[in-house]
């Protein structure tokens, strides 16, 4: 193991960086691209700080990576470290005025084509020096894990029980049926939620995974489980597929746009409603949040106080 101090500061800063830009992007090349460098720069950079550590930190195939349990404790360390310098940077940056540095940020897929673009957008005038990756996510679970390892904030719809993510919520989003006027004229209208079992139905596999859907009203709840011709982790190609009449979809509030108000879809039995879920911005519960991301979180709250879709009454 090489003497660590004689190693310069700032090199061992930078190989910090490199190894934790790896972690937290999965890939050597995917970290290269985050930092503009080559793939072959980043192995070199960790084959040399591997060395100097006399440790393994992470094994690596041609098709996969996966850190080392000594990798894993040194990421944390890291983090740390760097998080506590970045801190150090944005305070002297915050007595001039100013607001820098990077955020990772992961969004569902569906939230973040249809409204994260604006919101991004407003921020970036707003705070021109600091700069933001987006990556979308479709999976909750996954989402919440790359909370307490690597993104720096998820936005997450549904509850949130781990201790180690701490939440904001940002509104509040309703599932209800829908179908367009072709589907309704060929097959006729559900009078109620029982009556859906006999159409067909498209189902978000991940969000209704038991192929039950349920329902509310003033006298009480009602569970019925559906099928159908179509299935799929996505909003968007379910909101399609009803748009063009394949079936029913039972779908949430932010994905309807203006397929409502054109009258491309007509919303089902008017008394009930489905699901409601929150959505939430999620981070690290035990990680000291630097100015940039506590600037961003308000922005979000802010912009998501009135969200840009109706909540259906």
């Amino acid at each position: 193991m090489q003497n660590i101090r004689e190693y310069p500061v700032m090199a061992s800063l930078r190989d910090m960086r490199t190894f934790v830009e790896v972690v937290q992007s999965g890939s050597f090349a995917a970290a290269a691209q985050r930092l503009g460098l080559s793939p072959s720069v980043i192995s070199k950079q960790m084959a040399a700080l591997e060395r100097r550590l006399g440790a393994r930190l992470v094994n690596r195939t041609t098709r996969s990576m996966e850190v080392t349990d000594i990798g894993e404790a040194y990421y944390e360390s890291c983090r740390s470290v760097i998080s506590q310098v970045d801190k150090m940077e944005e305070d002297v940056a915050a007595l001039q005025g100013t607001a820098t540095g990077h955020i990772m940020v992961r969004v569902p897929h569906s939230i973040g084509i249809l409204h994260l673009g604006k919101i991004i957008m407003d921020f970036g005038a707003r705070y021109p020096s600091i700069t933001v990756s987006i990556a979308t996510d479709d999976f909750p679970l996954h989402s919440l894990e790359m909370v307490e390892r690597r993104s720096d904030i998820v936005l997450h719809l549904g509850p949130v029980t781990s201790p180690a993510i701490a939440t904001r919520e940002l509104t509040q989003v309703v599932w209800l049926p829908y179908a367009s006027p072709f589907y309704l004229r060929r097959c006729g209208a559900p009078e109620t939620p029982n009556d859906l079992a006999a159409h067909n139905c498209l189902i978000h596999r991940s969000v209704f995974a038991d192929g039950r859907w349920r329902f509310r009203n003033g006298r009480g709840d009602a569970v019925v489980a559906v099928s159908g011709s179509l299935s799929a982790n996505s909003v968007l190609i379910l909101r399609e597929a009803a748009e063009n009449g394949v079936g029913i979809a039972l779908l949430p509030s932010f994905c309807l746009g203006s397929a409502v108000a054109d009258g491309a879809l007509v919303r089902l039995l008017p008394d009930y409603r489905g699901p409601e879920r929150h959505l939430y911005v999620a981070y690290d519960a035990n990680r000291m949040l630097p100015r940039r991301i506590r600037l961003f979180i308000d922005h979000m709250v802010a912009s998501l106080k009135s969200p840009p879709w109706r909540v259906p009454a």
